[in-house]
């Protein structure tokens, strides 16, 4: 039978304090000393034993409310001055340790019930266990002082002396002192030193909590529906232990340095434009006779080579140094457009699933870095990492001024897709590729899973992005339950699909993260899949006209009036464009835990605009582009 006490000795193997110097053995008489430890060991004794949903926001008929609206034990609210005690000393322990005594009390509390059972069902007619009041004040507590935990990039620059919040120094401390940066290797670019590697960072807060019973991370949204303990937090979010699926959260080390920084402009490339004829191939496996037929299918990227020819094998490169080079011109000549229209300064690029390889990726950060100060980060689906491993991958590169000698420098982190593409007869017929793979045959991507990781990225301040491939916005386990504790504020999905219409999977999708835990999401993909997706439909409807929509844009409903054009926006491509400038605006965002905390620190993305972009066909043949845009 698990315990109180059992539970804790299972967060805190070898004590609540294991580095004190009276600690000879393991104690857990005495509350952590950092209030991610604390948090964690509340919220996640509220979340095993079920204890949260009990708690619901200050309510008394006594000061004047209908004591028809009322709850009966075992769901309880703290008296308003509880809660706005609890609230006092977490704000007050964010800048002095010592408050932390004031902490002790109700770990005496929680302490002393050790020997209850941690799962219980309770009875109306008894009141609830002592140690699920202290839980939620030291939840309230530890959330309170942790303020912006993993934003705050000066706590990276300071000493402990000279912090704001000590709390906030040393996470922000262990966040720079643990992130992994190498210079990334490239034979097109010799001795340049411009691009860097950031792929693993901590993956927990939490200084003594065992990371294999559960971690705990800062977050950006906080959901306002549905009763999980997702709602009871601003700051601190709990984490399943380290294995199932891993997250990494990277701060910035230095501010951004931009005009408003509630505006953010993105260029979006739904490229390739085209995809060739036999660009799907895959192998039948054996099955016995009367069973379903299914093979493992790949993509050959010939998008990316100017004369469209297959790929004889993973030992040959998708990209030529030259069709690289062309690559960066094009996305050049398509910024310079956009500064020359008045659209600009662009300070996000996105481009769709599997749109490149890793070294034409490599050459556009490279070339991007150095002429385009403006650009704070690219997001891209890719078929290799910088190391060379083949995978469906996204790859994220913020850039940053170097900390050793100022000059602008991009870091990169990827990871693979958390899930396998099937492919059945119904997307084959649609896409018009029955030359390709048999529409008998259900089709698996040959794809390698392995870690299961999700990269978070500070990139304004109050401010997290992050990137999901595909299948992966569909697919609950493991990711997107991550994702909904963590709460980014900007999510792009980056896909190889049809029409990015509102009824269609991704929309359902968005929706539901947009709901919980309020992200705004960009779906995206590729202009050659629409338009195949477009022509086998036109085939059977030859009446219709169907659009080019390779975008959809979803963020938390508001009113529409105020944020034109809408929450809910199809976005499409007109024929002879070649981008889209979406611009965004940035919006504090107002939240409420579900104990009645509001808060006001977080940013909501709303889509303001967008403009199409095209270059002009002098451009394109000047620069010997038409291959990468051949219609």
């Amino acid at each position: 039978m698990s315990t109180v006490g059992s539970e804790l000795r299972r967060l805190f193997p070898h004590g609540t304090n294991p580095a004190s110097e009276d600690a000879s053995e393991p104690d857990w008489s005495q509350r952590p000393f950092v209030p991610a430890d604390v948090f964690t060991a509340a919220a996640h004794l509220l979340e095993t034993s079920g204890a949260y949903q009990y708690i619901v926001a200050p309510y008394s008929a006594a000061s004047g409310g209908d004591p028809r609206y009322g709850y009966d034990s075992p769901t309880a609210a703290p008296l308003k001055v509880e809660l706005e005690r609890w609230i006092d000393i977490g704000r007050r322990w964010a800048r002095r340790p010592d408050v932390g005594e004031e902490v002790q009390p109700f770990w005496d509390i929680l302490y002393a019930c050790e020997a209850e059972k941690l799962v219980l069902t309770p009875s109306a007619r008894a009141p609830s266990p002592r140690w699920w009041s202290a839980c939620h004040a030291m939840l309230v507590i530890a959330d309170e002082a942790s303020g912006d935990f993993g934003y705050d990039y000066r706590a990276t620059q300071s000493t402990v002396g000279e912090a704001d919040k000590w709390a906030n120094w040393l996470a922000g401390y262990a966040l720079a002192d643990v992130t992994e940066r190498r210079p990334i290797p490239s034979a097109d670019h010799p001795g340049n030193q411009d691009h860097y590697s950031r792929h693993v960072s901590l993956d927990s807060l939490c200084t003594d909590v065992d990371r294999h019973v559960a971690r705990v991370f800062p977050k950006g949204r906080t959901t306002e529906i549905g009763c999980t303990l997702r709602t009871f937090s601003h700051n601190l979010t709990l984490l399943p232990p380290h294995g199932r699926a891993n997250a990494y959260w990277h701060q910035s080390v230095d501010a951004t340095e931009v005009d408003n920084p509630d505006a953010l402009t993105i260029l979006v490339i739904p490229f390739p434009y085209v995809i060739p004829e036999r660009s799907f191939h895959g192998c039948e496996t054996d099955v016995g006779a009367g069973e379903q037929r299914w093979g493992r299918f790949q993509l050959d990227q010939r998008w990316l080579r100017p004369d469209g020819s297959a790929l004889p094998g993973h030992d040959e490169e998708w990209s030529t140094t030259a069709s690289r080079q062309a690559f960066a011109d094009f996305v050049e000549a398509m910024l310079a457009k956009v500064r020359a229209d008045g659209d600009g300064p662009i300070q996000g690029i996105v481009l769709p699933e599997l749109s490149l390889d890793w070294e034409t990726y490599d050459t556009l950060i490279r070339r991007l870095c150095r002429n385009w100060p403006s650009i704070e980060f690219v997001v891209a689906g890719v078929s290799q990492d910088c190391n060379g491993r083949v995978g469906n991958q996204v790859t994220a590169s913020v850039f940053r001024p170097s900390p050793s000698d100022g000059r602008r420098i991009a870091e990169t982190h990827s990871r693979r897709k958390h899930h396998r593409w099937q492919i059945d007869r119904t997307q084959i017929e649609s896409y018009g590729i029955e030359g390709d793979l048999d529409p008998e045959v259900l089709w698996w991507e040959h794809h390698s899973v392995e870690e299961r990781v999700l990269h978070l990225d500070v990139f304004r301040e109050g401010s997290t992005m992050t990137a999901v491939i595909c299948e992966d916005l569909a697919r609950v386990d493991p990711g997107l339950a991550l994702l909904r504790s963590l709460g980014p504020n900007l999510v792009f999905a980056l896909l190889m699909d049809g029409p990015q219409l509102k009824f269609r999977w991704p929309g359902t999708y968005a929706t539901a993260l947009a709901d919980d835990p309020g992200s705004s999401v960009l779906s995206i993909t590729c202009a050659g899949m629409v338009d195949r997706s477009n022509a086998t439909f036109k085939a059977r409807n030859p009446t219709a006209a169907p659009q080019r929509t390779v975008a959809l844009w979803k963020n938390r409903s508001g009113p529409a009036s105020v944020y034109p054009p809408g929450d809910f926006v199809e976005i499409n491509l007109p024929d002879g464009s070649h981008g889209l400038v979406l611009k965004l605006a940035g919006t504090r965002a107002h939240e409420t835990t579900m104990d009645g905390r509001p808060n006001t620190d977080t940013t909501a993305w709303h889509l303001r605009g967008v403009t199409p972009v095209a270059i002009e066909a002098a451009v394109l043949d000047a620069q010997n582009l038409r291959w990468i845009v051949p219609n």
